[in-house]
């Protein structure tokens, strides 16, 4: 069941809306200020989460550019102004998406609907690490990890294929396009060993990367 968290200060609308979401058969909490949503993303990432743009104690598009560099679900933002200005203010800030006040059950419903398919399809999750296919990032434990490009094509073909063996000539031929020649055994070696060292606590025992002597690699799920 997919998670929505809702920052919102008005509670007849923040209630609405968690009813609503609840009846549609998804997970819905809600809290009134920035504090406590900083609270709650501290210890998990939602799937969607629903963000007005003026709360008690700050401004919604400055939480949501705040969010950039960490691990989130996608951010719909809710506004009572309806202007071009405002729209383009909310994707400058990292916004998925944009409704504003008032709106109505069925449209707001279509986009919730709308940024989680959006986001299944774009976002992998594996054992505390999130990578963001479309915007080529990845996080470990909500901290963006920083990797070259070889790198973000292993670890994404790694998460994309966990709990199976992948040969090091299929691993060759997905990242490097079968280059043997840019990609032997010993430069493969090395760019496992460098990812190693950003995905794991202990790189010398690894416990996402796995070696299976002579014959390749798993990622290890849980």
């Amino acid at each position: 069941m997919e998670k929505l968290l809702i920052v919102e200060d008005d509670k007849t609308l923040s209630e609405g809306l968690c009813y609503i979401l609840k009846e549609s058969g998804y997970f819905a909490e809600a809290v009134s200020d920035i504090y406590h949503a900083r609270k709650i993303l501290e210890k998990e990432t939602p799937d969607l989460m629903i963000l007005d743009c003026n709360l008690p104690d700050g401004n919604g598009y400055v939480f949501c550019r705040e969010l950039q560099n960490k691990a989130h679900g996608k951010i719909l933002i809710l506004t009572a102004r309806n202007t071009e200005l405002d729209e383009v203010q909310a994707f400058k800030t990292g916004a998925d998406d944009y409704i504003s006040k008032p709106f109505s059950t069925a449209v707001f419903l279509e986009r919730v609907k709308n940024l989680l398919r959006r986001r299944d399809s774009h976002i992998l999750v594996s054992d505390g690490i999130e990578v963001d296919l479309a915007g080529g990032r990845a996080y470990l434990e909500k901290e963006e990890i920083v990797l070259t490009a070889v790198e973000f094509k292993l670890l994404c073909y790694f998460m994309e294929n966990k709990n199976q063996l992948l040969t090091k000539d299929m691993i060759i031929e997905h990242v490097w396009n079968g280059d043997s020649e840019s990609a032997d055994d010993n430069n493969l070696f090395v760019r496992i060993n460098r990812l190693r060292q950003k995905v794991e606590s202990d790189s010398k025992n690894p416990k996402r990367i796995i070696t299976i002597r002579g014959m390749g690699y798993i990622w290890r799920e849980g």
